[in-house]
């Protein structure tokens, strides 16, 4: 049995504890929760008193995994960059920011932790709360986010740099077709890690 979480972040810090505490495993996209330090640490408890576990998907970001084995010897800079088109932002915090309707070029309207950003923007910023936990950590984790008035496709950006040396990934993903704030390959991701679930080799 597998519970797959997509329902946003209300509804995982309404059901993800007692989902653990059932002893199902549970696989989470809306990572953004996990910003709350409460919430986090409960969800920790329940999996341990349920012994289950849970999964934090990639969503629509690339190189996680470089980014978790990175910190085993040390980040010295992390940070995170989004650009999306308005629509992706309309409806958000954003509007509170910047006028969305007056935007003539590719602008920044957001500067700030991860922990802002993944609270701030709950249904946007979700790769923001997934960058810091797999590495330098929320409030260590700078995050750049920006709108574009003709954007060809979502744009996320990683930039990281340690004692294991540096890189830096640019992932330039079409939206989904319903929903301009969430990449394909966010849902992809999703898909790829059921995969993984019950195959014999997991890549």
């Amino acid at each position: 049995d597998l519970v797959l979480e997509a329902a946003g972040q209300a509804a995982l810090k309404m059901h993800g504890e007692a989902v653990l505490r059932f002893g199902w495993p549970l696989t989470i996209v809306s990572v953004g929760a996990l910003a709350d330090e409460v919430f986090h640490n409960n969800l920790k408890q329940a999996a341990k008193e349920g012994n289950s576990r849970y999964w934090l998907l990639p969503g629509a970001l690339g190189g996680i995994d470089a980014l978790s084995a990175a910190k085993r010897t040390g980040l010295e800079h992390v940070s995170y960059q989004s650009l999306k088109s308005i629509e992706g932002w309309r409806g958000t915090h954003a509007e509170n920011l910047i006028d969305l309707d007056s935007v003539t070029e590719a602008t920044c309207f957001f500067k700030g932790s991860a922990r802002e950003a993944a609270t701030l923007f709950p249904k946007n910023a979700n790769v923001a709360a997934t960058i810091a936990l797999a590495g330098a950590g929320f409030e260590a984790t700078d995050v750049e986010l920006w709108c574009d008035p003709n954007p060809i496709k979502n744009r996320h950006t990683i930039d990281v740099k340690g004692v294991f040396g540096d890189f830096t990934i640019t992932i330039k993903g079409n939206p989904l077709a319903k929903n301009p704030k969430t990449s394909m390959l966010a849902a992809l991701s999703v898909l790829h890690a059921c995969d993984n679930l019950v195959a014999l080799e997991w890549v």
